[in-house]
């Protein structure tokens, strides 16, 4: 589960003009209106083929791993010859609440508390071998703005069909994706400058200590009809 995928699929366009709709009616009353928080999107979810692939996954993504960029990681091969993880697809999330103004993104914070010789520590004793932390983090309490949570409610068809609905998401069923093969890349200079952009808009100066991964994860996906 720490390594699954959601990926959120295309908003319908009654679902945007309702949203857009929302949008005007703040601008030009904000004393009546709120700010609407979000359109509500929903989510394909995905995990890993098998045990074996989520292991290496995370052996990918662990940036104090030496051996985190060798090719070998990848469990599949792809007709072109390079490597990649299988995802499967498991179901389709909807949005059932949402909160948060990504406008004032420290209005909600995640507290972490990193102390890198005791994560050592730790991970002597489960793992049974010395894995030094890559010394990034001082020892130190981090926080990270939070700027929107949701809450998602997994689809069930059977549910709909009860209640007449079943026909509202005909098309999102047609369009799922059964699996997605996922290739862990450097950003390339349009996705570095729009990190650039969201962290200069929280008020940080480039990504330091603040422990942001330096990796892309890129997918494509198939679907069987």
């Amino acid at each position: 589960m720490d390594v699954g995928l959601m990926h959120p699929m295309e908003m319908k366009p009654e679902i945007e003009a309702e949203f857009k709709a929302k949008q005007a009616a703040h601008e030009s009353d904000p004393a009546h209106n709120s700010a609407p928080n979000g359109p509500d999107f929903s989510y394909q979810f995905f995990l890993p083929a098998d045990e074996h692939t989520a292991d290496k996954i995370k052996k990918k993504l662990d940036v104090d791993n030496p051996d985190k960029d060798n090719a070998a990681l990848y469990t599949k091969k792809n007709a072109d010859g390079a490597g990649s993880f299988r995802y499967d697809h498991v179901r389709i999330y909807d949005t059932a609440r949402q909160s948060g103004n990504p406008n004032q993104p420290y209005k909600d914070i995640a507290l972490a508390v990193h102390d890198p010789e005791l994560e050592d520590k730790i991970a002597s004793t489960n793992l049974g071998q010395t894995k030094k932390s890559s010394g990034s983090q001082g020892k130190a309490a981090y926080y990270y703005p939070i700027a929107q949570m949701l809450q998602l409610k997994p689809r069930r068809n059977q549910n709909l069909a009860q209640l007449g609905l079943a026909g509202k998401h005909a098309d999102d069923e047609d369009e799922k994706l059964d699996a997605v093969d996922v290739v862990v890349t450097e950003p390339d200079e349009v996705e570095a400058a729009r990190r650039a952009e969201h962290l200069a808009a929280l008020g940080v100066d480039g990504i330091d200590d603040a422990g942001a991964s330096n990796e892309s994860v890129l997918g494509s996906g198939s679907s069987r009809l």
